[in-house]
């Protein structure tokens, strides 16, 4: 789940700048109580450089604990304690790839966070709001697309945008599977041009495979 930013994080159109943007956030702070054992249980989960294979950039990334910058879609979080958080992000040409894992003090809060964040109409429509006035890129649809269901909660949303520089037009795609399992929430977004959109399939299914085996706490 920075500026927008929840467990279950989306991100936005900076993410192809290097900056991680989230999509919601509480309107109250989030509670946050790490221990050591929850946030050992956060790292473990996260992209390793050798879940990507040879050519990539990038590893584990500081968490952005501050959930109260922004309070757009009107979800709620204040009773969602905060346990563990760890993130990876790793790019190579043309492409971005980041885990996000995060988790609660209880297996009910992920439950609700699921109901509130992931699961809600608030989101798509907040999502559709909050894109449409970016102004560094044409939003193009962002939608619910169908998953294997690798957790017990699983769900994969997809950003498309146009992008335009030196007079030419891109159009790219940011995928973001959300998973569930216990008391852990993972977010997993890949980013590629829209033209790859048939080949980055097989390799999310493969990395959020992975992702939910080590889904523990």
């Amino acid at each position: 789940m920075r500026s927008f930013r929840h467990p279950f994080r989306l991100v936005t159109v900076a993410l192809l700048a290097g900056v991680v943007v989230g999509a919601a956030v509480a309107a109250e702070p989030q509670p946050v109580k790490l221990n050591a054992a929850d946030q050992a249980a956060a790292k473990a989960v996260t992209l390793k450089a050798g879940d990507l294979g040879p050519g990539w950039k990038g590893g584990p990334q500081k968490p952005d604990l501050k959930r109260d910058d922004m309070a757009r879609c009107g979800i709620e979080y204040r009773d969602l304690v905060l346990t563990g958080a760890a993130e990876s992000q790793f790019t190579a040409p043309g492409i971005f790839v980041a885990s996000y894992s995060d988790v609660l003090q209880t297996k009910r809060m992920v439950q609700l966070d699921w109901q509130r964040a992931v699961t809600s109409g608030k989101l798509v429509t907040c999502m559709r709001t909050t894109l449409a006035d970016d102004d560094r890129a044409t939003f193009v649809s962002f939608k619910r697309l169908s998953f294997t269901r690798v957790a017990p909660m699983t769900a994969r949303y997809r950003l498309v945008q146009d992008y335009t520089a030196s007079g030419r037009t891109a159009r790219v795609l940011m995928d973001m599977i959300f998973l569930g399992r216990g008391r852990n929430e993972v977010t997993l977004v890949v980013s590629v041009p829209y033209s790859e959109r048939a080949a980055v399939a097989a390799a999310e299914l493969k990395l959020a495979r992975l992702l939910a085996s080590r889904m523990r706490a």
